[in-house]
């Protein structure tokens, strides 16, 4: 049963994340530099460089993508292609029920997991992301159009490592591990498909796993100029619907 839990959520090298110390350098807000200065069509003055207001609150992101999971026929024939594409070793995860490996590739907590084809599955990736309450995060899927393919269901850690796996988040991510009396599951998965079928992850994470991926209190939403600079494109993107007119 935990294989075809594990295989289906391409999740099972979550236990497997803390096999050697993995940090993150924070990441300085430097802008964005616009090409003019000058009034634009969106009535604003130099929009994506305007001052911000006093009291400006961007919004914050009602999820967070934590974990890109490749299912492939064959794990370890495809995990030196991608060493070589991201320019990094990928570890091996501590499952016992099948080949899976993982390596960070992003320092906002995102990693690329290698995992085998569930039977009946397809190759190809498939995005996870962090949310705070999953069950409302499925139902709110599900009324917008997707479908529930898998769970929600609980994503166990391995005894044999489940005490190693608490010394190094203690280790590494105290803040995260103190109060933590349930170090049986790394949080709770489902596996959908949007209206068009194509597959998608939500994730909600342990305490004790937040800060590995950057998500729970350790997310950071989009500061004011990502804000701006969106805020423009979608200005933009209708100005350019309507100049293009119908598909």
């Amino acid at each position: 049963m935990l294989r075809r839990v594990l295989m289906k959520l391409g999740l099972a090298s979550l236990a497997g994340f803390f096999t050697r110390p993995l940090f993150a350098r924070p990441r300085g807000d430097g802008g964005v530099v616009s090409s003019s200065g000058q009034r634009d069509t969106l009535g604003q003055t130099g929009a994506v460089n305007a001052p911000v207001e006093r009291g400006f609150q961007p919004p914050s992101l009602k999820k967070k993508l934590v974990i890109l999971s490749l299912s492939a026929n064959s794990p370890s024939g495809v995990r030196s292609f991608y060493e070589t594409l991201f320019g990094l070793q990928f570890a091996e995860s501590l499952t016992d029920q099948y080949e899976s490996y993982h390596a960070p590739i992003d320092e906002n907590g995102i990693d690329f997991t290698i995992n085998p084809t569930f039977p009946g599955g397809q190759v190809g990736v498939v995005p996870y992301f962090a949310v705070d309450n999953l069950d409302s995060a499925v139902n709110e899927a599900r009324t917008a159009g997707g479908r529930v393919v898998w769970g929600p269901a609980n994503l166990p850690i391995s005894p044999g490592e489940k005490d190693e796996y608490k010394q190094r988040i203690q280790e590494f991510y105290p803040g995260d591990a103190t109060g933590v009396t349930d170090w049986d599951t790394l949080g709770r998965a489902a596996l959908l498909t949007d209206p068009a079928g194509s597959p998608v992850g939500l994730v909600q994470l342990a305490q004790h796993v937040e800060g590995r991926f950057k998500a729970g209190k350790h997310k950071r939403n989009l500061d004011a100029t990502q804000q701006r600079v969106h805020t423009a494109s979608l200005a933009l993107g209708e100005k350019h619907r309507q100049r293009r007119g119908p598909r």
